[in-house]
């Protein structure tokens, strides 16, 4: 970003436009030195917003990056400048005492120590510092670098052996997302620790692409990046899915991608399976048997809970981030009584019984002994109610909205036999009072 001298001069009210003599002499600035000095009411005054500054001037290679810090009493703001433009203004996105630059091109630049606004004034000191800054070329294991950029860098990232990785992104000038790619995994991170990022991710041998970026591509100054091997935590396994044991938690890595499970459920029973993490936002999703609920933080913090009353059968579940996030997380499922107001069971012709549902399907059998035309009716003020008829394991009729407003119904010509009728929320994990009857027309 560049602008206009004068015009950067009204706007941010750094330039001494009205002591021109004083503006025109800075000191002297050397990489390395510190300097002391003091903004006081003798200070030169830009017009514009009052603010008064000191200035300095050095002399920069191309490509060279500088670390400026200003402490003591005065809230500052740092400015560069190059060639009666702008290069960098401290406070736009993290610290106003700190600014990290990176020279486009070799020559002399100059750097203005300023009062925050019009009445900041007090003694200080400027240090100035050099950073290797990276200059390219893949990444490895062990790697740690600095870099000071004003936009997303893309970086490839070589790994050798197959293991447990964790890489850290971390900076004092913006909030920063890191993402990694490739060899099947897509994992990225926000805010890990405050404003820094860090992906723990098992990786295969392969080439990765990290992206360093800031929050909404807000980015500039200077970041860390490294990356580091980590033993697998003892009792961890990779999760690869499969059978899922009922009453025993597992210790699980996840890789980043989508993790499959199958839960048998003996008998109607209450179902509730929960996920944790400390270093992603878990995810369950719970389908089969005319079920299908999703939960992202129904435990605690970012944790994910499911817990429904399910029929008899076989369910697939499965544990995902919802973030992007990789790590090490917990799984845990248990299978518990049906409450006693819970729906479920028989249901004879001509009856109204009111149940709760608890997250997931009530399955209810209904003998029919007479042909005819048949209405199956769900209301409920807590939740949109959804139907299903089935016989011999075929669906006959689903409905949504059919009754009043989010009731539904079910109006179908039925022969003789036995009939079973699944009743849920038609929404995610959704619960509450309902009432359900079945009457011949």
């Amino acid at each position: 970003m560049s602008k206009n001298l004068g015009t950067w001069a009204v706007g941010l009210g750094v330039l001494l436009a009205v002591q021109p003599a004083l503006a025109n002499r800075p000191l002297s600035l050397a990489i390395g030195q510190q300097v002391r000095g003091e903004i006081t009411s003798a200070s030169p005054v830009n017009v514009s917003d009052g603010t008064r500054s000191q200035q300095y001037q050095l002399e920069l290679g191309a490509n060279q990056a500088v670390r400026f810090e200003v402490g003591g009493a005065l809230d500052a703001t740092v400015t560069v400048l190059r060639d009666g433009e702008l290069v960098a203004r401290s406070g736009e996105r993290g610290n106003g005492n700190v600014l990290t630059v990176r020279a486009a091109d070799k020559g002399r630049y100059l750097v203005a120590v300023s009062g925050k606004d019009a009445r900041s004034f007090g003694p200080f000191t400027l240090n100035s510092s050099e950073i290797q800054a990276y200059n390219g070329g893949p990444l490895r294991v062990g790697d740690s670098i600095s870099d000071v950029t004003d936009k997303a860098r893309e970086l490839t990232l070589q790994v050798e052996q197959a293991g447990l990785y964790v890489i850290r992104m971390a900076s004092t000038d913006f909030d920063t997302v890191l993402s990694l790619q490739g060899e099947g995994v897509d994992a990225s991170n926000d805010d890990s620790n405050g404003t820094d990022s860090m992906i723990t991710s098992y990786l295969q041998p392969g080439q990765y692409q990290l992206r360093a970026d800031g929050f909404s591509g807000q980015m500039g100054g200077q970041y860390t990046l490294d990356v580091a091997s980590r033993p697998v935590p003892a009792g961890v396994e990779v999760a690869t899915g499969g059978a899922l044991a009922v009453g025993q938690e597992q210790r699980l890595l996840y890789t980043g991608q989508p993790v499959n499970y199958q839960i048998d459920v003996p008998a109607g029973q209450m179902l509730r399976v929960d996920m944790g993490s400390s270093e992603f936002d878990s995810l369950l999703q719970l389908t089969g048997n005319g079920v299908d609920i999703t939960d992202d933080d129904g435990g605690d913090r970012l944790n994910a809970r499911l817990s429904a009353v399910v029929p008899a059968g076989q369910y697939q579940l499965q544990a995902r981030s919802a973030d992007n996030g990789t790590g090490v997380f917990t799984l845990k499922a248990e299978l518990g009584a049906v409450p006693a107001d819970a729906g479920g069971g028989r249901l004879s012709v001509g009856q109204t019984r009111s149940a709760r549902s608890y997250g997931g399907v009530d399955e209810y059998q209904v003998q029919i002994d007479r042909a005819g035309t048949y209405v199956i009716d769900m209301r409920s003020e807590d939740m949109d109610s959804g139907l299903e008829l089935l016989h011999q394991g075929a669906s006959l009729a689903e409905d949504d909205d059919g009754g009043d407003g989010l009731n539904s119904r079910i109006t179908e010509q039925l022969q003789p036999g036995a009939y079973t009728i699944r009743a849920k929320a038609m929404y995610g994990n959704g619960s509450g009072r309902y009432q359900i009857s079945v009457n011949r027309r």
